[in-house]
């Protein structure tokens, strides 16, 4: 059985909505990141899945450009079925949520981790509506 990702945005829910019973503060900060990385992760998979078991695109690459890739492949399938806005606004969400899941995992300091994390769920949530119209 293929995994197309959708089950990591239903954790990332999880880990905003039900928060550990943890009291160390660093416990939610990593709840946070955790979110923020799984929701990207989801929608990436699950884009990614589409392009290939969809479309049929035999072309995705299996190493480090297959984020760009599929961003910009997205938009242009949107474009040549006259939905471009849905293409954009799949590419936009897809690169804000990458550029958010980069400081999640690498950076050491992440300000407004709590708003990030809930605007990561809503990207996520419109690049899965998006993407069942396309």
């Amino acid at each position: 059985m293929s995994f197309d990702g959708e089950g990591f945005v239903e954790v990332a829910n999880d880990l905003f909505d039900f928060p550990s019973n943890n009291p160390h503060i660093a416990m939610r900060e990593a709840e946070l990141r955790a979110c923020i990385s799984r929701a990207y992760y989801g929608v990436f998979l699950k884009v990614k899945h589409y392009l290939i078991h969809s479309v049929q695109d035999a072309n995705v690459p299996t190493d480090y450009r297959v984020h760009k890739y599929i961003r910009n492949r997205i938009r242009e399938i949107a474009k040549i079925r006259n939905k471009s806005h849905l293409g954009k606004s799949i590419y936009a969400n897809l690169d804000a949520l990458r550029q958010d899941r980069n400081d999640a995992d690498y950076e050491e300091t992440f300000n407004n981790l709590e708003t990030n994390a809930h605007t990561a769920l809503i990207y996520a949530s419109e690049i899965l509506d998006n993407l069942k119209l396309l």
